[in-house]
């Protein structure tokens, strides 16, 4: 059975971190929750091996690098709007 869990990055300004996920996770969304930390949301299978997933976040306007990934949300930190991209373990 799937679900969906959240996963904390942990975001210190570095625009590319990993995260351990469950193997065939599906980013959903990349947001800040309502504590305000950033996190990922994504539907998993809780039996499925872990493993890394990359997750690359963007501000508008700059490069987007070679190998980030599938985009999968823009969120905001005003004044400044950011994209996240993730590679996720097959």
């Amino acid at each position: 059975m799937r679900t969906i869990w959240k996963f904390p990055l942990g975001y210190r300004g570095d625009p590319r971190f990993e995260v351990e996920v469950p193997r065939g996770a599906v980013p959903l969304r990349v947001d800040f929750d309502p504590a305000g930390e950033l996190v990922m949301w994504a539907e998993v299978d809780p039996k499925a091996e872990r493993s890394l997933a990359a997750v690359t976040v963007v501000g508008t306007g700059n490069p987007i690098p070679e190998g980030v990934g599938t985009y999968v949300s823009t969120f905001m930190s005003e004044p400044f709007v950011f994209h996240a991209y993730v590679v996720t373990p097959s």
